[in-house]
């Protein structure tokens, strides 16, 4: 089984990470570098959709040792017809990992802001980092635009996964980004959104998932890589501020997908973080934990996530850049319960219970080839979408914790050690609370394959029906004053 493991690994990995020519070495080791490069950053460049909140994440291939370090990491707030501002912030080292610093912005970056990060002349244990990339990021804006003059801009779609630039799949779901918060109950299938196979008068069967500006359409049964298939976004689209859709470029476009047979499944698991003792080296927080920053029921309270992920892996030879893969809908990650605290101090008696997060759809991902650096030597990036619904089993806080959180971006790094792929990836989440407050947490996700994957744990489907547990005004109607009009 060892042997199955390692030669799959060496599938995986032979189109980037360092000792996959040799069964004997398959850890990513920087040793061999000629020089010093950065090897991950969050944001990723060109990211759009940064939280306010977010710090700052640099990794690089060898210890920081410089005294002037603060001097030579900065953000800058991008101006168009201005000088570039410096942004002020801390910049601190991890201790376990000195690799990794963290630049900590003293204010939160502005909403729609542009930033770009600049680490030259930043000095390591092994010489100057070498070939600086330039690094830009957008934060996300909590409200819809308008333009210069007040008036709503004009309403269409901004973004879509996958991008031109990857490989769309059999396996793909299609995922669209608006610039407009959408009216949901303007967007149904075979009226006002279609994806039909070439030739077909009606659209292939799925689930769409819509949530503020963000929609995703998971098709019930993978594509057929021998067709085309047509998607169709008509006027009938509105914004929730009744804008029409303007959708040239989605009236008629064309998908082909790609087939990805034979596929590798690779079960990963959400490890334990000991009691807090295990750190992700890329955050600094603990692994597999979402610390919720929320003013409405603790100030500083974390879930622990455990669970198990089911990828499949596109046949890896034929993607040298960017290597697709698939989380298969129905997988459940479960957290562990916070207490209750009425405005952020007070305990309320009572906990959320369990918080399980459900993916609703497939969850896609890339192993792309690391785009901070040209050395082949160096880990893969993992670049992960997942939509999922969170839901807590308590039933005085399900109201306060249940909703869907949809394209929950990931992005970390894939190498191997001790014989199996290990990922790190963060990202960020913005929970709605009590249906007030946005609450702010980095996920840090530390997930390691089975080293015998065929007595590997099978996926766990939630299959139980919903039953209510909670409803207003319950048995104190005598207590409601009804006024009518």
């Amino acid at each position: 089984m060892k042997l199955f493991n390692r030669l799959l690994l060496l599938v995986v990995f032979s189109i980037g990470l360092q000792g996959c020519g040799d069964e004997s070495v398959s850890d990513v080791d920087f040793s061999s570098w000629e020089k010093s490069y950065l090897v991950y950053s969050y944001p990723f460049n060109t990211q759009d959709n940064v939280s306010a909140k977010s710090n700052v994440i640099l990794s690089f291939s060898h210890g920081i040792e410089d005294p002037n370090m603060q001097s030579h990491v900065q953000v800058f707030r991008i101006n168009t017809n201005t000088d570039d501002t410096p942004v002020a912030g801390i910049v601190s080292q991890q201790d376990e990992t000195p690799e990794t610093i963290i630049f900590t912005p003293t204010e939160s970056f502005s909403a729609s802001q542009q930033y770009r990060i600049d680490y030259t002349g930043l000095m390591t244990d092994f010489g100057e980092v070498e070939d600086v990339r330039n690094i830009q990021f957008t934060i996300l804006s909590d409200r819809d635009p308008i333009t210069e003059n007040g008036s709503a801009a004009e309403f269409t779609v901004v973004k879509e996964h996958p991008a031109v630039e990857l490989p769309f799949m059999d396996f793909s779901s299609i995922r669209l980004t608006f610039s407009h918060s959408l009216d949901r109950s303007s967007i149904a299938i075979n009226e006002s959104f279609s994806l039909k196979e070439e030739g077909s008068e009606t659209s292939i069967a799925g689930d769409i998932f819509i949530s503020g500006r963000v929609m995703t359409f998971d098709p019930k049964e993978d594509l057929n890589p021998a067709s085309n298939y047509v998607l169709s976004l008509t006027d009938g689209i509105k914004s929730e501020s009744g804008l029409t859709l303007e959708a040239a470029d989605y009236e008629n476009k064309i998908y082909q997908p790609l087939s990805s047979l034979p596929r590798t499944t690779l079960v990963q698991q959400i490890t334990d973080s000991n009691d807090g003792q295990v750190l992700s080296p890329l955050s600094g927080e603990v692994i597999n934990s979402v610390p919720l920053k929320t003013i409405l029921i603790g100030e500083d309270d974390t879930t622990y996530v455990a669970g198990d992920l089911f990828a499949e892996l596109a046949f890896i030879p034929n993607f040298p850049n960017a290597s697709p893969l698939v989380l298969r809908k129905g997988a459940v990650m479960r957290g562990s319960a916070i207490e209750v605290k009425i405005g952020g101090h007070v305990p309320a008696g009572f906990n959320t219970g369990s918080i399980n997060m459900t993916m609703v759809s497939d969850g896609h991902g890339y192993l792309i080839n690391n785009t901070s650096t040209d050395d082949k030597n160096a880990p893969k990036q993992v670049h992960l979408l997942l939509d999922v619904a969170m839901i807590a089993e308590g039933a005085l806080a399900n109201g306060t914790m249940s909703q869907d959180i949809l394209h929950l971006e990931l992005f970390g790094w894939a190498k191997t050690e001790n014989d199996v792929m290990v990922i790190d990836a963060i990202g960020e989440v913005a929970p709605r609370i009590l249906g007030l407050e946005d609450a702010s947490a980095t996920v840090s996700f530390h997930l390691e394959a089975y080293a015998d994957l065929k007595n590997a744990p099978s996926m766990l489907i939630d299959d139980s029906r919903p039953q209510l547990q909670r409803w207003v005004p319950d048995n104190n109607a005598s207590s409601i004053n009804l006024i009518s009009m």
